[in-house]
């Protein structure tokens, strides 16, 4: 009896210690609503400076807000109807030929308009085609990185990143919960 609790005791430790960990990372609950309240309230200042700073990086810029929501309605013709966000060599300068938008107001837009910089813009949509093709049973045979390669992504890190950034949920998870919806 004392060799078996020597054996079972660490195991169901270790098994409890990663349970909390994968419960914690997937459920992004580290801190508690009030430990998050407090955190909010140190950082505030610094939120502050930060939104001030942006503001003054914008301040010398001549794009009228016309201009930029123009331009936005640009970006969201050229990523929704065109599929931009296809081509996995896109950047801000080949974005900016294919969009016509001067690339100095390209980034601006997309801080001013959307509120993400361009990398998180263009994943955005990319997620969104990947959440579409893994739940379309015609891709259920596909390996989810080749699929994430069809969606615009060059990378197993990045197309996981954006992923877990946008869906909250790993791409497995989220073809997992979508199978067991569909059935």
């Amino acid at each position: 009896p004392g060799d078996v609790d020597l054996i079972w005791v660490p195991i169901l430790g270790n098994i409890l210690y990663f349970y909390i960990i994968y419960k914690s990372y997937n459920e992004s609950l580290i801190f508690s609503e009030k430990e998050y309240e407090q955190y909010q309230k140190m950082y505030s200042p610094l939120i502050e400076y930060e939104r001030q700073i942006e503001v003054k990086k914008y301040a010398g810029s001549v794009l009228s807000a016309e201009k930029a929501t123009e331009y936005a309605l640009v970006l969201t013709n050229g990523f929704g109807n065109k599929h931009w966000y296809l081509d996995s060599e896109l950047n801000l300068k080949t974005l900016s030929v294919i969009s016509t938008i001067p690339i100095q107001h390209l980034s601006q837009t997309i801080n001013q308009q959307f509120g993400k910089n361009f990398f998180d813009f263009v994943n955005t949509y990319r997620v969104e085609a990947l959440k579409a093709k893994l739940k379309d049973n015609s891709f259920a045979d596909y390996k989810i990185e080749a699929i994430a390669y069809t969606c615009g992504f060059n990378s197993k890190t990045a197309f996981q990143r954006a992923f877990k950034k946008n869906a909250r949920l790993s791409p497995s998870e989220f073809r997992n919960i979508s199978d067991y919806k569909a059935v």
